[in-house]
């Protein structure tokens, strides 16, 4: 039977290694619990720092969005408006119409003049030697800077110019180029449009009469 000494060393022995498990355990759990609070500071952190970075990432686009309001749209470059100009010219002063030609069939002047009124809101009916349709020309074609460009018509080089012209005269009570029409209604002649430059208003009566098919008049600088 063990002495009463050996049971008391026994005892102490055992609460010893008790007391060592509990405190290991308790550490042990300490450190799992300051991994945690750390884990969780982090995320929070990580959290307030991306919406931090939203919120100054909006205000960064409003600033951007209130500056471009006030600044207006940004003036096209001299070589943009050079292209623009450049595919009006080839367009409106040098490009035939596509359906002056003879296709074959018996010619229709309506369908003729229907098709040409199709290629753009403006219709400039023109002679090459007219010096009025010259002028007219230039104040649509030079002075302006419309989209889309106005199309003409060169009546002495249409193949039916005569016929065109007729119903021309029918359609708008003007026989005599040039005759400038918006959205299917003749606007006059060359005095009639400078008269409207002259008054400030040749801008506003394209945008009015052309409606939604008008995208640009932009007065170009002398």
């Amino acid at each position: 039977m063990p002495s009463s000494r050996r049971l008391k060393l026994v005892a102490v022995a055992a609460v010893t290694v008790f007391l060592i498990l509990i405190y290991y355990n308790s550490g042990r759990d300490a450190v799992k619990r300051e991994t945690y609070m750390q884990t969780m500071q982090k995320a929070a952190q990580d959290r307030e720092n991306v919406g931090v970075g939203s919120r100054l990432r909006e205000a960064a686009d409003a600033a951007k969005k209130a500056a471009d309001m006030k600044a207006g749209p940004k003036p096209d470059s001299p070589r943009a408006v050079e292209a623009v100009m450049k595919g009006r010219l080839e367009q409106g002063l040098l490009e035939k119409e596509g359906s002056q030609g003879d296709n074959g069939g018996e010619y229709s002047a309506v369908d003729d003049l229907a098709g040409i009124l199709r290629r753009s809101p403006i219709i400039i009916f023109s002679k090459t030697y007219c010096p009025h349709s010259q002028a007219a020309k230039n104040l649509f074609l030079r002075a302006y800077n419309i989209v889309p460009a106005p199309y003409v018509v060169e009546l002495d080089d249409h193949p039916h110019g005569a016929e065109l012209q007729d119903l021309l005269a029918k359609r708008t009570g003007r026989r005599t180029v040039p005759n400038v029409m918006i959205s299917g209604k003749s606007i006059g002649g060359n005095d009639d449009v400078q008269q409207l430059e002259k008054d400030g208003r040749l801008g506003d009566t394209i945008h009015s009469m052309g409606g939604k098919r008008i995208m640009r008049v932009l007065k170009l600088k002398e």
